[in-house]
């Protein structure tokens, strides 16, 4: 089965679930003072690393404390998890191939590569 780049989104996350996080997101980090988002970081993990051939790159998640001068200011975080159905193909999606790009990571499924990856540091 061929996946539009729509299509394989739209498997890897129910996007009126991802449009409700976005907006209480951005709700909670509006505070009295009339401050509003300024910012919002997305950390791409693995999976979606492997779906875009590496056009995503995966990022070792953590946190920094701020300096001395910036702990008075506040700051907000929510973070949300999305996995994709254990039979979803993680295969590159076909526009993110290329001469320039050529394939960088092998066809699974993500329950196989999670798996993979639980085996990897000793949790299955």
């Amino acid at each position: 089965e061929r996946r539009t780049a729509a299509g394989a989104a739209g498997a890897l996350c129910d996007p009126a679930s991802a449009q409700r996080a976005f907006a209480a997101a951005a709700a909670a980090a509006e505070h009295p003072g009339g401050a509003q988002l300024r910012r919002l970081g997305v950390t791409v993990g693995d999976m979606l690393q492997r779906l875009t051939n590496g056009v995503l790159a995966s990022t070792t998640h953590r946190v920094v404390n701020p300096t001395a001068e910036k702990r008075h200011l506040p700051r907000f975080s929510m973070p949300f998890f999305v996995h994709p159905k254990e039979d979803m193909p993680l295969n590159c999606l076909a526009h993110c191939v290329s001469a320039e790009r050529p394939k960088a990571f092998s066809d699974i499924t993500a329950g196989a590569y999670l798996h993979e990856r639980l085996v990897e540091i000793g949790l299955a």
